[in-house]
């Protein structure tokens, strides 16, 4: 029974990778509240999903140039030291989005700048990650690690938006990049804490030499192949993420959105405005009104189902009396104050 369960005998026997499991996780959530905030940021300031999808290529294309690189950097450095500096680097970005949010309106292609200088530390920054746990636990507990640490990710994803989403409610984009700020100070301490992890044994100078020896490597073996392309298949088809910060306007409101969280809603009809006649002369209490203007929300302006029935006026049980005529209506409106109550005294 117990082999249905997730094993965290790597959390509770090694160290150095519970240190570096348990920075992740602060950190990875930080890093998603800024996945959600930054498109959302830039949607705001266009009003475009075009923008939103140029902003995803600014961040694919230095993926793809350096993440090949990364791997074979990761084999000639000490991987720890290059983590602090990736690290570091990557909270200097999100401390520059922090300024950019504080500005009020800050120029897109800056936002655009430090998406893609972020995208480029973060393909140094994970396959020197990812290859560090091997040296943090031994084999017999590495397929354990291997499932934490997805577990990890897949935490970040699921609680990071959310939070996100709540922080630009509350207190906005600068409070929300402040927050992913903060959260590099966790993966920091715990890099500080684990043991310095250099290269071993005889490794190949980073270059063209080393990155054709890897793809070389991944074309041999057609299971590593497959899941490649089965991951860049989802990551691709399956992520519209240029739509998501479009969905909350279009579902609940057509106005394009502004500087807060949410769209303006139309203001809704009192609930005195379907009982009673606003504006009728002789009436007291809320019903009453000094303006002939209609709001929006007032009953005037709502169609002919919802406004309120006449039929609930003092005056219901007389007889309607004919529509005037064109030329005489303007008269009938006039006098019209001054015959109802010889009406009622007649009846």
């Amino acid at each position: 029974m117990r082999r249905l369960f997730l094993d965290i005998a790597p959390l509770r026997l090694d160290r150095d990778d519970r240190w570096l499991w348990s920075g992740q996780v602060v950190s990875g959530i930080g890093n998603q509240i800024t996945r959600i905030a930054l498109p959302y940021q830039v949607y705001v300031l266009t009003g475009s999903t075009l923008a939103i999808g140029l902003l995803s290529l600014c961040q694919l294309v230095p993926i793809l140039v350096f993440a090949l690189g990364a791997g074979s950097l990761a084999d000639v450095v000490d991987r720890r030291r290059l983590l602090m500096v990736t690290q570091t680097a990557l909270a200097a970005c999100s401390l520059a989005l922090v300024l950019l949010a504080l500005h009020g309106s800050p120029p897109v292609i800056a936002l655009f700048a430090i998406a893609t200088l972020a995208a480029g530390l973060g393909a140094v920054d994970q396959p020197a990650r990812a290859s560090s746990v091997p040296r943090l636990v031994p084999p017999e507990r590495l397929p354990s690690a291997i499932a934490l640490n997805q577990l990890n990710f897949q935490l970040a994803s699921i609680v990071g938006p959310a939070v996100g989403g709540i922080l630009i409610a509350t207190v906005g984009l600068s409070g929300a990049y402040a927050v992913d700020v903060v959260s590099f100070a966790a993966a920091l301490v715990a890099l500080v804490a684990i043991r310095p992890l250099p290269p071993l044994g005889a490794v190949t100078r980073p270059g063209l030499a080393a990155i054709r020896e890897g793809l070389r490597y991944v074309r041999e073996r057609r299971a590593i192949l497959g899941s490649f392309v089965i991951d860049l298949d989802a990551m691709i088809f399956g992520m519209p993420t240029a739509l998501f910060p479009v969905s909350p306007w279009t579902s609940s409101a057509p106005d394009r959105p502004g500087s807060g969280c949410w769209p303006p809603r139309r203001r809704s009809a009192p609930s005195w405005a379907h009982s009673s006649p606003a504006g009728s002369r002789g009436s007291t209490g809320p019903g009453a009104r000094s303006s002939s203007r209609s709001s929006p929300g007032d009953w005037r302006s709502r169609p002919s189902a919802w406004r309120p029935s006449h039929s609930r006026s003092p005056s219901s049980s007389l007889p309607r009396p004919a529509p005037p005529t064109s030329s005489r209506r303007s008269s009938d409106r006039r006098s019209s104050s001054s015959t109802r109550p010889m009406a009622c005294a007649a009846a």
